[in-house]
Order: C-alpha cells, then sequence, then structure tokens
C-alpha cells in the first residue's frame, strides 16, 4: 500500500499539504467461484474466475492559513479517489418453466468510478474571540458505472453542502446559531433522466443565561425543511430547555431537569442510492421526555479519593 504526504511551509502560518496514498483489494472468493450458488433459488448467483484485483488511488491538497493576530483562518481542500478494475455485480431476470421470474447475478470489472471534491472553511474572531462566525462548505462530484440486466450504465451525483454558524460567549450568557443548505442530485445514463434530487435547509440556534452562580436556564431549537423526498417527509421542529441549581458550598449539590423535544416531532429521515435503485427511510422514535436529575460531589483533595453520587430519573 503506497503512500506519500508532503507539507511545505508557505509562510509563518500559511501551509500547503499534498498527500497520496493507493492499495489493491481482491475479489472475494466466493464472486471468483464459477459454481452456480443456488442457496436461494430466486436469487442465483454465479462467480467469475476472470476477476482482477481492484486498485484504488487517492489524492489531496489542502491550504491553511491561520492568523493569530487578525483572528482570521481559512481552509480550503480539494481530493480525488479513482479506481481501476472495480468489481461490479450484473443482475439479470430470468424465467423458469413455470413462468417465473428470478434473478441471476454474475460480476464483472469495469472502469471509470471515480469522486472528485473540494471543501473550504472560513472563520473570523471578534470583540477579544467572544464572537465567533465560520463558514464551512464542501462540493463533492461522483461517477459510478454498473450494469442492469446486462446493460452497462453510468450515474453521476453531485452533492453539495454549506452552513453558517455564529458563537457568542459573554459573562453572563452565551448564544450560538447556525443555518445550513445541502442539495443531492442523481442522473442515470439509461433513463437519461434524473431520479433523485433532494435538499434540506435547517435552521437552529441555542442559549445559556446565567441568572447567578447558582442558577442558569437554556434551551436550543432547529426547525427542518425537506424537498424531494418520495415519503411525506414533514419539517420537524424540536425544541429542548433546560434549568440547573445548585446548592451548599462550593455547588456541591446540583440539581436539574431538561424537557427534550417539547412538541414531539423527532424524526429521521435517510436516503441512499444503490446502482439504479433508491431506497427512502422514515423512523419516528419517542424523544419527548422530561430528566431529572440530582449529582452530589464527595470528592476532597490532599491525595484522599473522592467519591460522585449522581440519581436520575
Amino acid at each position: 500500500t503506497p503512500s506519500a504526504n508532503v507539507s511545505y511551509q508557505l509562510k509563518e502560518n500559511t501551509s500547503l499539504g499534498f498527500g497520496y496514498s493507493g492499495y489493491t483489494n481482491t475479489p472475494d472468493f466466493n464472486k471468483l467461484q464459477p459454481i452456480r450458488n443456488t442457496n436461494d433459488v430466486q436469487n442465483i448467483t454465479i462467480g467469475n474466475p476472470n476477476l482482477k484485483a481492484t486498485s484504488s488511488h487517492t489524492a489531496d491538497l489542502s491550504y491553511n492559513q491561520f492568523g493569530l493576530k487578525t483572528g482570521f483562518s481559512m481552509m480550503l481542500g480539494l481530493s480525488g479517489t479513482f479506481a481501476f478494475n472495480s468489481v461490479v455485480s450484473n443482475t439479470i431476470f430470468l424465467t423458469d418453466t413455470l413462468n417465473n421470474l428470478k434473478q441471476q447475478t454474475t460480476f464483472e470489472n469495469v472502469n471509470g468510478i471515480y469522486s472528485i471534491g473540494g471543501n473550504y472553511s472560513l472563520s473570523r474572531r471578534f470583540l477579544d474571540e467572544k464572537l465567533i462566525l465560520s463558514w464551512n462548505g464542501n462540493i463533492g462530484y461522483a461517477h459510478n458505472v454498473f450494469y442492469t440486466d446486462d446493460v452497462l450504465n453510468e450515474s453521476s451525483g453531485i452533492n453539495v453542502t454549506n452552513s453558517f454558524r455564529l458563537n457568542l460567549n459573554q459573562k453572563k450568557f452565551s448564544v450560538t446559531a447556525n443555518t445550513s443548505y445541502s442539495y443531492s442530485s442523481n442522473t442515470y445514463s439509461v433513463l437519461n433522466q434524473n431520479i433523485s434530487n433532494v435538499q434540506l435547509i435547517s435552521l437552529s440556534g441555542g442559549g445559556t443565561y446565567i441568572f447567578s452562580p447558582k442558577f442558569k436556564i437554556n434551551g436550543n431549537a432547529s426547525k427542518s425543511f425537506n424537498f424531494g423526498y418520495r415519503l411525506s417527509a414533514g419539517n420537524p421542529l424540536l425544541v429542548n430547555v433546560g434549568a440547573t441549581m445548585s446548592f451548599l458550598k462550593d455547588n456541591k449539590l446540583n440539581f436539574s431537569v431538561i424537557g427534550n423535544d417539547l412538541f414531539n416531532q423527532g424524526a429521521l429521515f435517510r436516503s441512499s442510492i444503490n446502482n439504479n435503485s433508491i431506497s427512502e427511510n422514515r423512523t419516528r422514535f419517542i424523544s419527548r421526555f422530561v430528566q431529572a436529575t440530582l449529582s452530589y460531589n464527595l470528592s476532597q483533595f490532599g491525595g484522599k479519593r473522592g467519591l460522585g453520587l449522581n440519581l436520575k430519573k
């Protein structure tokens, strides 16, 4: 497995880096056996003894700049992965004597599978580093080659993500806010059309306010807007709140209450693409609950052992 890494210091706080790695992956034994595997009579598998090993190569280029005095930092990156003799499956449909459809899968070597992408990260500090603004994003392009019913097919996908974040820290309070946008698109050569186009806009924020050394409250909220799902994705609003009270000397006794997902809209949405199939999944779960925690710190100094007690309900 060859690999190489080179880093060059352009200036005091600026550097340029390059990395390369390569590896070879041999086909699984089951994919090499020229024997009909009929363990599942509806899905017959036949290996290909002529399969070659797959070789993959990855290269990346990075640029980093950190301004200790200006409070500005920037990171840029480019990367690419290329594969040769990739092993893909070729599934065809057969009709048996009873006119029932069966699947038969064989394996072939193909070339043309690769992915390229870039990413960036910008941040700037203000007010003696109490306020931090950051902007991050990436863009990626992936090209895939596979067989569909003995026909060589190609697909291409684009993924774009951008996010902006604000952090403000003061003596009595702290505030965070974040917004992000992501877009993904996939096109197939045989169909000659776009069959998957998903967009997501997310807004979130939170904060903590310290009324006194013995009492503070916190909360956060997030809202998502989903577009392009075939399932009814919905646009959940998640709200969480909490409070903490401290008692006794050195705040050894702490009591906190957390209310999670007050509107009970928790859900996960997931979309995955494998060759010419798209799978979408929506998971609903119980996420609205209230948790109370009572903790007492019995730690001592001077080399003696400490003991902590934590009770939850």
